[in-house]
């Protein structure tokens, strides 16, 4: 199976995601299961060595 094909690639500041069944997280280290989870996105907070010629460079 090609990758591409099952994923979806966007930019969005918010994603929730809604499961039939319970999906699993492990969230800093803490196991949790949940039928809905909501992920945001904040600015600049996280701080990531990237290579000098990383694409995710380029804006």
């Amino acid at each position: 199976m090609v990758l591409q094909r099952v994923t979806l690639s966007a930019r969005l500041p918010w994603l929730e995601v809604e499961a039939a069944q319970g999906l699993y997280l492990n969230r800093d280290g803490e196991s949790m299961e949940s039928q809905q989870l909501c992920f945001s996105v904040l600015p600049a907070a996280l701080r990531v060595h990237l290579p000098e010629h990383s694409p995710l460079l380029q804006q």
